[in-house]
């Protein structure tokens, strides 16, 4: 059984986060054998745990995880893991340490820790004998937390070798000394044990459906969830925060990619503020349900620290999700586990609207191609979101048709004629500053401009839809493959030209790229285009052709598919109209995507266009 079987969204984005960032070397993951350390919440063991055997479910790393309570207890919360997962154990004792060539303490990283000298004393043997059986392990990543340094002066951010002195009277001394006892124990036994380690401290965490200490991010989203009053410090001093992925992602960082023996920070992006700056966050996003009132306190609160992550983001490790974000998340998450999320008051509370427009675009071209019998074929994401959601893809922001070569020059002849008047065609061909491939459709009076087309604002930079064609190609492999690595040369010739930027092409040499940075600089645009458009349409005439691809899209590196999927239409439901998709669109969407019916990471559900200027102008209440 897949962790996707039976893991909710929230789990899922957690857990994989690590596999999702590209940046991580895996490469030394293949095959290990990894124990990962429980104390506190068994919800938080089992986030790592997830992030490991994901790599399994998606890449097949054969990855071997057994997971050890240290201070013992049952597993029960782990049953559906031990009774459908090959590849994972809920072991009885710590010996299972002895086994392990990596090891995951997630330590007492965020969670409760009791005042108490049996408490300390005890948490000091459980890990010295932890510690004592890593024989054979080769690297250990030790959880520690911001409470490390107890309470910290006004505008104090603390970097990871700096400790501050503190009074042993002082109430968060006593978190402090059993935090830092563990760090010194895990950098002595390393030494002594020859495993490289990590220390990874974490801001003030959060995660939906992970229990962390009952800290003040907890405390926030559990009064808006309610829609409770609650009463909070106003703070002098900034804390930091973190989210649980940015946490998981920096366990296999420091796994694989940084520097061992060392110490690192771990927080959010934007995630160091104040407790206002933190209300006002909640006001904006869920202004109706939240009613937190500010006191005023003689003396800061004792929430947290400021903590400086630059050691980390040297070493080109970037956060992901905000403070703002993970309120967010951690809110909506309490609304049920079976709610589709989605980040709200996207593009400034106008996507709906937007929506509204789009779908008006795909009413006019679908009356225009029934009207010159035009075949046509809703396209990428609006296609997906048919099929999907029965509609757009609540997080989408543009709209997309293909065509067949044929259809696609038929419906350029009619198009503008048959548009009304405040709707342009856009092509290289009408337009002298625009160099898109395909073929845009625009709103005269608005702006839409994405961080790129914003450089050119003489160009028409309307609210748009894409209009696509899919062409033929070669029969056989190797002349597919030819085509398409034909067809991406001029492509980057046109794009970086237009762009001012230079030629450059991943997997080819760099004499191949010299030459076509020479070729760039040596003929004209409308050049350049020629031999762009003469390629992607270099089998147009082929009658016996049995595949397309995709020229014009950004599917071209995906290969060539059957040209019979594109040979029949059906009707589906989108947003309460019949609009037409391939019969073979399963077909179709695997290519294009894979398992399709799996959404995006909650955590990544924002718009997908960089729009940096947008302006609805008269439409800003358009309804269809």
């Amino acid at each position: 059984m897949k962790l996707r079987d039976f893991l909710n969204e929230y789990e899922m984005d957690y857990a994989q986060a690590a596999c999702r960032d590209k940046e991580i070397d895996i490469s030394g993951l293949k095959g290990a054998k990894v124990v990962v350390l429980g104390d506190g919440s068994a919800s938080f063991s089992k986030t790592v745990i997830y992030s490991f055997l994901n790599f399994n479910d998606e890449m097949n790393m054969k990855v071997q995880v057994k997971y050890v309570p240290i201070r013992g207890g049952k597993t029960d919360s782990f049953l559906a893991l031990k009774k459908n997962r090959e590849d994972f154990e809920a072991a009885e004792s710590m010996e299972a340490l002895e086994w392990a060539d990596m090891v995951v303490m997630t330590g007492l990283c965020n969670q409760p820790i009791p005042e108490t000298p049996e408490f300390f004393v005890q948490t000091i043997e459980l890990y010295t004998q932890a510690f004592e059986k890593c024989t054979k392990c080769k690297k250990v990543i030790l959880l520690s937390d911001y409470r490390v340094f107890g309470n910290t002066s006004k505008d104090y951010v603390a970097s990871e070798y700096e400790m501050p002195a503190f009074d042993f009277a002082d109430e968060a001394a006593w978190k402090r000394e059993l935090l830092m006892s563990m760090e010194s124990l895990c950098s002595v036994y390393g030494k002594q044990k020859g495993f490289s380690y990590q220390i990874l401290r974490c801001a003030m965490a959060a995660g939906a459906y992970v229990e962390f200490d009952n800290n003040l991010l907890y405390q926030l989203a559990e009064a808006v969830s309610a829609k409770q009053q609650l009463k909070i410090a106003r703070s002098r001093n900034k804390y930091s925060f973190v989210y649980v992925n940015d946490i998981i992602r920096t366990i296999f960082y420091g796994l694989f990619n940084l520097p061992m023996n060392k110490t690192y920070h771990v927080a959010g992006p934007d995630s160091t503020m104040t407790t206002g700056s933190l209300v006002e966050l909640l006001y904006q996003n869920f202004p109706e349900d939240t009613h937190i009132e500010l006191e005023h306190a003689e003396k800061d609160p004792e929430y947290g620290v400021a903590m400086s992550t630059d050691k980390l983001l040297l070493h080109f490790w970037l956060p992901m999700v905000s403070v703002e974000d993970a309120m967010i998340l951690l809110i909506k998450s309490k609304s049920g586990r079976d709610a589709t999320f989605l980040f709200d008051g996207s593009y400034q509370g106008k996507l709906q609207t937007i929506h509204d427009i789009l779908l008006a675009y795909l009413l006019e071209i679908d009356r225009i191609c029934k009207k010159h019998n035009i075949k046509y074929f809703l396209a990428g994401g609006t296609l997906l979101g048919a099929i999907r959601h029965k509609g757009f893809i609540p997080w989408d922001d543009d709209a997309d048709v293909m065509m067949l070569r044929e259809d696609y020059n038929k419906f350029l002849k009619v198009v503008q004629e048959e548009l009304p008047g405040n709707l342009k065609l856009q092509t290289p061909k009408t337009e002298k500053l625009n160099h898109n491939v395909f073929t845009k459709i625009r709103i005269d009076n608005t702006m839409f401009a994405t961080k790129f087309t914003g450089r050119f604002l003489n160009m028409h930079n309307g609210i748009f839809m894409d209009v696509l064609s899919h062409d033929q190609t070669a029969n056989h492999k190797w002349s597919q493959k030819l085509h398409l690595y034909a067809t991406m040369v001029f492509r980057a010739l046109v794009q970086n030209k237009w762009r001012g930027s230079v030629v450059k092409f991943e997997s080819a040499p760099p004499a191949v790229a010299a030459i076509a940075e020479f070729i760039k600089k040596l003929l004209p645009m409308r050049a350049l285009e020629w031999l762009q458009d003469t390629t992607i349409t270099w089998y147009q005439r082929r009658r016996n052709a049995k595949y397309l691809y995709d020229g014009m899209g950004r599917n071209l590196k995906r290969g060539a598919f059957p040209k019979k999927w594109l040979d029949e239409v059906i009707y589906v439901d989108f947003e309460g109209h019949s609009l037409p998709v391939p019969k073979e669109y399963d077909n179709y969407l695997t290519y294009l995507y894979g398992d399709y019916m799996q959404m995006i990471p909650v955590s990544e559900r924002r718009v997908s266009h960089d729009i940096v200027l947008m302006d609805l102008g008269e439409y800003t209440d358009f309804r269809l």
